[in-house]
């Protein structure tokens, strides 16, 4: 199946992979190309939602494409750094 294999590799829960097959074929006709798909993994993979409790919140593989979750606008975590030490102070 063109571009699922690339898919589910990339996507970081890997669960009921017939359903996501099924879904994949499902919206084929409103999927992105599969560079854009795989780079809204990536954002999503940085929310705070799939972060939190060792990823429980990421949707399984189906219902993330069902949902067409590609388009969420998404909040982005960014890591603290206001603690750490600045490159500078670090190298001896």
């Amino acid at each position: 199946m063109d571009g699922f294999d690339e898919f589910w590799e990339n996507y970081p829960k890997k669960v009921a992979k017939a359903d996501a097959r099924k879904a994949w074929q499902q919206t084929k006709n409103v999927r992105p190309e599969l560079t854009m798909l795989i780079s809204a993994i990536k954002a999503h993979c940085k929310t705070e939602q799939w972060m939190r409790n060792a990823g429980a919140f990421i949707p399984y593989p189906a219902t993330w494409l069902r949902g067409e979750r590609w388009e969420d606008e998404l909040t982005i975590v960014l890591p603290d750094v206001v603690n750490e030490k600045p490159w500078h102070e670090t190298a001896s």
